[in-house]
C-alpha cells in the first residue's frame, strides 16, 4: 500500500505563493512584450501543479481588452432584435472599457440596443465618444436625494429604472441589465437567456412580473 506523504505547506498557503509569482512573471511579459508565450507558460505550469498536488485547478484566461480583437458575429436573431443591454453605473475610463465593451456588443450581439444610465457629471468626452455608436444610448440622469441603506442601492436602483424605461419606450421585449465595469463575451448569451424563459415561464400564480428575472450574484467583470 503506497504511503500518502502529508504536505508541508497548507493548499491555501500554496496557492497565494503562485498568484504572487504569476504576478511577477506577467509583469515581466509586459515589459518583454511576449504576454502569449509566457501566460500559456504560467498556465500549464499551474495546471500540472494543481493536478498533482491539489484538490482544485487553478485557471488563468487571457481576454481582449479591444473590441476589434473579437470575432465579428454576422447575423442577427430575433431575440437580439428584441433585447437591450443595460449598462448601469459610472463610466470606464480605464483601458476605455466601457466604450470598448458597447463596441464589442455591437459584434457578439448584432442588432441588440445597449443603453448606459449613469450621471449628468459624467466624464463629457466618454459620453460623446458613446453617442456616436450606433449601437448606444446614453441616459444621464439626476443623483437620488438619499443614496439607500445598502451601500448604493438608490443609485442603482435609479438609474436601472429610467433605463428600463427607455427600453420599453423603444419597444425592447427582453432587457439584460450588468454594470458598466462588467462585460460579457459569451456568444449567443442573449439568445440562451430569452430560451431560459421560454423554458421556464412565470407560475400562472404570479401576476406582478411576465416573466423571470435572471440575477448574478458577484462582481466579476469578464464573463
Amino acid at each position: 500500500m503506497q504511503k500518502k506523504v502529508k504536505p508541508i505547506f497548507s493548499e491555501s498557503f500554496v496557492n497565494r505563493v503562485i498568484i504572487h509569482l504569476c504576478r511577477i512573471v506577467w509583469k515581466l511579459a509586459k515589459t518583454r512584450k511576449n504576454e502569449s508565450f509566457l501566460l500559456e507558460l504560467i498556465q500549464n505550469e499551474m495546471n500540472i501543479y494543481n493536478d498533482r498536488q491539489m484538490k482544485n485547478y487553478l485557471l488563468s484566461f487571457c481576454k481582449s481588452k479591444m473590441a476589434n480583437d473579437v470575432f465579428l458575429i454576422e447575423s442577427s436573431s430575433l431575440a437580439m432584435r428584441n433585447s437591450a443591454i443595460i449598462m448601469q453605473g459610472p463610466l470606464i475610463a480605464k483601458d476605455d472599457l466601457t466604450i470598448e465593451t458597447v463596441k464589442l456588443y455591437a459584434h457578439l450581439y448584432p442588432g441588440t440596443k445597449v443603453i448606459i444610465s449613469t450621471w449628468k457629471d459624467e466624464n463629457k468626452t466618454l459620453v460623446r465618444c458613446l453617442d456616436n455608436l450606433d449601437n448606444c444610448i446614453v441616459l444621464l440622469n439626476d443623483y437620488p436625494d438619499f443614496e439607500g441603506y445598502f451601500g448604493h442601492l438608490n443609485y442603482q436602483l435609479v438609474s436601472t429604472m429610467e433605463a428600463l424605461k427607455k427600453a420599453k419606450e423603444l419597444g425592447y421585449k427582453f432587457c439584460l441589465k450588468t454594470r458598466c465595469d462588467q462585460r460579457f463575451y459569451k456568444r449567443g448569451l442573449i439568445d440562451w437567456f430569452v430560451s431560459l424563459l421560454k423554458t421556464f415561464p412565470v407560475s400562472e400564480n404570479i401576476d406582478y412580473q411576465l416573466a423571470r428575472i435572471i440575477v448574478s450574484e458577484g462582481g466579476g467583470k469578464h464573463v
